[in-house]
């Protein structure tokens, strides 16, 4: 059974308040009014029923975060990329929700952006997250994906030793940066109910159960208890896994309103701010013997995340996993990666999974 078909007794659609377009993309909320119920009454003149739940930074834990380590307030002052939500609100009817969405008023102070992860490492950059990383480096290793230890710096061999065998050598930088999303057919949705205390059961278009209670539970404390259920997702391409932004908007207007909550994206949100793929930037030095066998590689992997890392971690190592398997008759490794946070949509899990963004920026330098 599809999930929109599905009702877990009586939800309450749930409208977001994003950051729109047409400004810059990296802003400081000045001023938030929400708009009083009575508004919303009057706005909706036919509505017998009026219920109505809102919920902005001040309503929200500021420790209940996403990403891995958790980085992102679900809800902040700090907005980061365009669809970034700004307010929450859970009605009856989406028709009162939207009403209240358009009353809501908000004043913004346009930061710098950075749109790439040379641009965000540099010394002028704005800080994403301010006293948590240094020049928007994400920390580094995932150890759900990594129980050997964190991997993000592979080192064998000697690197200038393997470049003196070489008859073809070439240093640049390589670049598949678009983000592309995979983009599934049906758009991702969850239904969150809150069971009192931390207790949390959540219906969800996923095609990984355990991956979206993995995440759901990176953000909140260490004693919730989070129930997942998927249901037919359609195509999902890797990408509808986590789907946390929705989960976690869920989370917290469930307890808010104390019902079921029901969140969907439109194709349009889908689009706009749905995870994508990473951001890939390399520049490296490649060695070739006559023959053509890679026999020494030395550089570094910028790795753009996006606005927070839903473990690009884990992706970083598989990519430098494959690489390896790809030139496998080079025995002589110095590649090292950098994680950085951007004014980006953020990277999310995706089919190809940190190899393929690689190894396409490895493939045009030789």
């Amino acid at each position: 059974m599809p999930l929109k078909s599905f009702d877990a007794q009586q939800h309450e659609p749930d409208p977001v308040l994003r950051y729109p377009l047409d400004i810059a993309k990296h802003v400081v909320v000045k001023s938030f009014q929400f708009c009083k119920k009575l508004a919303v009454r009057h706005y909706i003149q036919n509505q017998l029923r009026c219920g109505m739940s809102r919920c902005g930074h001040r309503d929200v834990d500021p420790t209940w975060r996403l990403g891995w380590p958790p980085q992102k307030p679900i809800l902040d002052t700090h907005v980061r990329f365009v669809g970034d939500p700004v307010a929450f609100v859970a009605a009856d009817t989406v028709e009162i929700a939207d009403a209240a969405i358009e009353l809501i008023k908000v004043e913004y102070e346009v930061l710098s952006a950075a749109f790439n992860g040379w641009d965000s490492i540099q010394d002028d950059a704005e800080q994403l997250y301010p006293g948590l990383f240094d020049h928007n480096e994400v920390t580094p290793g995932f150890p759900f994906f990594q129980p050997d230890g964190p991997h993000w710096h592979v080192e064998r061999g000697d690197v200038e030793a393997g470049f003196k065998e070489c008859e073809y050598i070439v240093e640049d930088r390589a670049e598949y940066n678009k983000m592309p999303n995979p983009m599934a057919p049906e758009p991702p949705g969850v239904i969150v109910r809150w069971d009192g205390k931390l207790d949390f059961k959540i219906w969800a278009t996923s095609q990984g159960a355990f991956i979206c209670k993995l995440f759901a539970k990176f953000g909140l404390p260490e004693e919730a208890n989070v129930k997942v259920e998927t249901f037919n997702v359609g195509g999902s391409y890797g990408n509808k896994q986590s789907m946390s932004g929705q989960v976690m908007c869920g989370i917290v207007l469930s307890m808010a309103t104390s019902r079921p909550v029901k969140v969907f994206l439109t194709k349009a949100e889908q689009l706009l701010c749905f995870e994508n793929r990473l951001g890939s930037q390399v520049e490296a030095k490649i060695g070739m013997d006559k023959d053509g066998i890679v026999r020494s590689v030395k550089g570094k992997w910028v790795v753009d995340t996006g606005s927070f890392s839903n473990a690009t971690q884990g992706q970083v190592g598989v990519g430098l996993g494959e690489a390896q398997i790809i030139m496998a008759k080079c025995h002589n490794w110095d590649m090292d990666s950098q994680l950085i946070a951007t004014n980006r949509t953020p990277a999310g899990i995706a089919r190809g999974y940190g190899g393929m963004e690689l190894n396409a920026c490895l493939n045009l330098l030789m």
